[in-house]
């Protein structure tokens, strides 16, 4: 009995007459098993983050989001009022979620944050936010617009050479709250990094009212 790869089947049914190797099987491919963490590890986890990480961690597993879609929300993305987020993801698609009611609390406080660092910003000839498409040419005034502004933004205003404009980011620093100081601190060594969001997220209820006690 023989045991071939895909590949390997491909070439060799070109130049072998199976008929003379007898039966021949696929090898099996392993199936994946998550490693999921309890609703007890995942609070040690939040409990050793910094603000503002620790907001976003929990918006991230509370909304079911991709880390790059929870650093990128703007402003206008939130919709208080109604409990919605918008949030666009792969392929320019967009989808509506509900918020978790337990950080909806700290999620308004955070806005305010974000609005005063916006005057800040705009009494200290600043330029505005980066934004998608060029729309910065197509609208002038939108960079320095409330709703276009990071939800998540950067500590530090960033140098763009090529207008010689002082700008404000979004996070980028965000990977430190995946670092192993906050899963050692939380008696959760060797917890994988970039393996945070599946592990979490899976079969811990979905929303972040279950998350947290």
């Amino acid at each position: 009995m023989y045991v071939f790869t895909y590949s390997t089947n491909a070439f060799l049914l070109k130049i072998v007459d199976f008929r003379y190797l007898g039966d021949t099987i696929r090898p099996k491919r392993k199936r994946y098993i998550p490693i999921v963490l309890s609703k007890k590890e995942v609070n040690k986890i939040f409990k050793h983050l910094e603000y503002p990480y620790d907001l976003l961690t929990k918006l991230l597993y509370g909304c079911g989001l991709r880390l790059n879609e929870g650093i990128t929300l703007r402003v206008h993305n939130f919709n208080f009022d109604e409990g919605i987020l918008t949030v666009r993801g792969k392929g320019e698609k967009t989808r509506t979620v509900p918020l978790p009611d337990s950080i909806m609390a700290d999620l308004k406080s955070h806005l305010e944050r974000v609005k005063n660092l916006h005057e800040s910003d705009l009494k200290n000839y600043y330029n505005g936010v980066f934004l998608p498409n060029a729309l910065d040419k197509k609208y002038r005034n939108a960079a320095k617009e409330f709703v276009w502004q990071w939800f998540f933004p950067a500590k530090e205003l960033t140098y763009a050479p090529a207008t010689k404009e002082q700008k404000r980011y979004h996070l980028h620093d965000v990977f430190s709250i995946f670092e192993n100081r906050p899963s050692n601190s939380a008696g959760l060594r060797g917890f994988a990094p970039f393996n945070c969001r599946r592990k979490v997220i899976n079969r811990i209820n979905g929303s972040l009212g279950g998350l947290i006690t």
